[in-house]
């Protein structure tokens, strides 16, 4: 099975169009998920949150409920019962995810987050063997 991703000319970084079908929220959402093997979980940036008409702080606060990055540490909300739905080589392959983390657009000390893409993380890339085929666009995924 092969998964559709494309490269950002921008950052030259790969990134996976997913449809999340939040329960929760009753409706889909559409978000571009950078792969990042250095995040550990999988997660909704505040400004794909707010794309998609996400009122964060109406969310229930994470458990895990402050993470770290390269902007600086930031409160997380959760966004739970959700289903990732990827474009696939033989039409849709799902995963069912129960809590989705999407970040504040604060860091805990009050200054503006930079804007950033949602992650896709370690929690989800595990389940996979994965390379990139330039050619065709795909991203190998086996498990």
């Amino acid at each position: 099975m092969f998964i559709r991703y494309f490269r950002n000319v921008n950052d030259n970084k790969y990134y996976v169009p997913i449809t999340v079908y939040s329960y929760y929220l009753e409706r889909y959402l559409k978000i571009n998920f950078l792969v990042d093997t250095g995040a550990t979980l999988t997660q909704i940036s505040w400004s794909d949150a707010i794309t998609n008409g996400i009122i964060i702080t109406d969310l229930p606060s994470s458990n895990n409920s402050i993470v770290e990055g390269i902007g600086g540490s930031v409160r997380t909300y959760t966004l739970s019962n959700n289903l990732l739905m990827f474009r696939a080589s033989n039409g849709r392959f799902d995963i069912p995810m129960d809590k989705l983390n999407v970040m504040y657009f604060k860091t805990i000390d009050g200054k503006n987050c930079p804007n950033s893409p949602s992650l896709l993380g370690i929690d989800i890339l595990q389940m996979f063997d994965f390379l990139t085929e330039k050619k065709s666009a795909f991203l190998r995924m086996k498990n």
